[in-house]
C-alpha cells in the first residue's frame, strides 16, 4: 500500500474504542533503569487528574509517570501484590497484546485479524489473536521457521522496530508511513551494525528514547516492563503532537480568513478599498479533523467576480503579505468557483493532498493563509490569513 493511500483518514470507518486488556507477567531477570525522560512527557496523554488513583509502590523515577498513565489507559495492571515490577524483562506474547492495545487506543478502531494464522506456536497462547493482528499489520514478524516464539523476551532493538512501527501505523494505518522521521543513525555508539540502528536512531530523534546512556542503547538487553511504557507513553506524546492520538485529538477546529484584496501593481493601497459600497470582499471558513486528515471548507465569494485563475482558490504557508508564500494545498480550481451556487463553494480535501499536516494548521493557523486568485481584483486575488473564531 503507497504511502498517501492511507493519509486521508477519514476514509476508514471508526468504531468505539476496543476495551484493553490487563497483563500479569512473568518474572525474569532485569536491567537498570534506562530511558530517563528527559525529553518527554506524559502531560498532554495523561494527565495528573487521571493517574492519582493508581500507584505502585515499587515504580520510582525514571518510569513512574508512564507506567500510571499506561495502568489508567488500561493497557498495562501490577501484580496480585500491588507491585508492578518495573526492572522485569518481558516477554514477545505480552509486548504483543500491549502494543496492540496501544494502537487501538491512538486509532480508535480494532485492528483487523488475517483470515488464516501465521504461527503454529502461538495457536495456544492467550495473547494469539494480538500476535496475528499485528503480524497482519507488519508492526512484528516471525522468525526464519515462520514462529513467533511468544514466550521469549524482547530485546531492546526488537522492541524499537515495533515502537517504529506501531507509530506508523497510528499514523497511516500502514508501516512505513512518514513518521517516525529518520533519525541520527550516530547518536548512539553501540547501535553501529544493529539490525535495528534506523529505528532505534529514528525513536531517538523524536524523543521517545534517550539510552541507557548518553551514548549507549544497549539494543541486545532485554526490554524491561518499566521501559516498555515509557516508550509508548512517549509514543504516545509524540503522536498527541501530529494529532493522532485519539483520546486526546482536536476532532473539529474551525478556522476563518477575510479575504481582502491584493494591493495592485499601480500602488493602489488595497485596504482603501474598504469604504466602497462594491468592495471585493469574501470569507473562507475550514473546518479541520487533524485526526481524520480531513478539511472542509466553505469560501463566500459572492463579492468577488471572476474570472478566476486555473489554481484558484489555495491554502499557502507564510504571512499574507508574503507574494512568494508557496501553495500547500489547492482547495478548488476556476470551474469549481464559477460553478459555485451564489457564490459560495463548499467541499472536503484530504491531508494526503497537502504538503503540510493538518495538525499544523490547527496549532498555527497564524503562518497559513487563503488565496482566491481572480482577475477582478485589482491585485489580481483576495487573500486572508486564517485564525481560530473567536480570535
Amino acid at each position: 500500500m503507497q504511502r498517501g493511500a492511507t493519509m486521508g483518514r477519514g476514509r476508514v470507518p471508526r468504531a468505539a474504542v476496543v476495551a484493553l486488556l490487563a497483563f500479569v507477567v512473568a518474572l525474569l531477570p532485569g536491567v537498570g533503569a534506562a530511558d530517563e525522560p528527559t525529553t518527554r512527557g506524559t502531560d498532554r496523554v495523561c494527565p495528573a487528574a487521571d493517574v492519582d488513583s493508581i500507584t505502585f509502590e515499587d515504580v520510582g523515577e525514571p518510569h513512574e509517570l508512564a507506567v500510571t498513565c499506561a495502568a489508567t489507559l488500561g493497557l498495562v495492571a501490577g501484580f496480585d501484590d500491588g507491585s508492578y515490577r518495573p526492572g522485569e524483562s518481558i516477554t514477545r506474547e505480552q509486548v504483543a497484546s500491549i502494543v496492540r492495545g496501544w494502537i487501538e487506543q491512538a486509532v480508535g478502531i480494532a485492528m483487523p485479524l488475517p483470515e488464516e494464522p501465521r504461527f503454529a506456536d502461538a495457536q495456544d497462547s492467550v495473547h494469539q489473536e494480538a500476535i496475528e493482528a499485528l503480524a497482519e499489520a507488519g508492526v512484528v514478524s516471525g522468525r526464519s521457521d515462520d514462529t513467533f516464539a511468544p514466550d521469549q523476551t524482547l530485546t531492546r532493538g526488537q522492541f524499537a522496530a515495533v515502537v517504529t512501527n506501531a507509530i506508523s501505523y497510528a499514523d497511516v494505518l500502514t508501516t512505513g508511513g512518514p513518521l517516525p522521521p529518520d533519525g541520527d543513525l550516530e547518536r548512539f555508539d553501540d547501535v553501529e551494525g544493529s539490525t535495528f540502528h534506523e529505528q532505534i536512531a529514528a525513536l531517538a530523534s523524536i524523543g521517545v528514547t534517550s539510552g541507557v546512556t548518553t551514548d549507549h542503547f544497549v539494543p541486545g538487553d532485554p526490554v524491561t516492563r518499566g521501559q516498555l511504557a515509557t516508550f509508548l507513553m512517549r509514543g504516545a506524546d509524540y503522536l498527541d503532537e501530529h494529532q493522532r492520538w485519539r483520546p486526546t485529538a482536536r476532532t473539529s477546529t474551525v478556522l476563518v480568513a477575510e479575504l481582502d484584496p491584493v494591493a495592485a501593481d499601480d500602488g493602489q493601497d488595497a485596504d482603501g478599498l474598504t469604504d466602497e459600497p462594491d468592495d471585493l470582499r469574501g470569507n473562507a471558513t475550514l473546518t479541520v479533523n487533524a485526526f481524520n486528515g480531513t478539511l472542509a471548507y466553505s469560501l463566500d465569494l459572492s463579492r468577488v467576480p471572476g474570472p478566476y485563475a486555473d489554481q484558484a482558490a489555495t491554502i499557502h504557508l507564510g504571512d499574507v503579505a508574503d507574494e512568494q508564500a508557496p501553495v500547500v494545498l489547492e482547495l478548488a480550481d476556476a470551474d469549481d468557483l464559477d460553478d459555485a451556487t451564489g457564490g459560495v463553494v463548499t467541499d472536503v480535501v484530504v491531508e494526503a493532498d497537502s504538503e503540510v499536516r493538518f495538525a499544523d494548521l490547527v496549532d498555527a493557523p497564524q503562518d497559513t493563509f487563503v488565496q482566491v486568485a481572480t482577475e477582478g481584483a485589482p491585485g489580481g486575488a483576495v487573500r486572508g490569513q486564517l485564525h481560530p473564531t473567536g480570535d
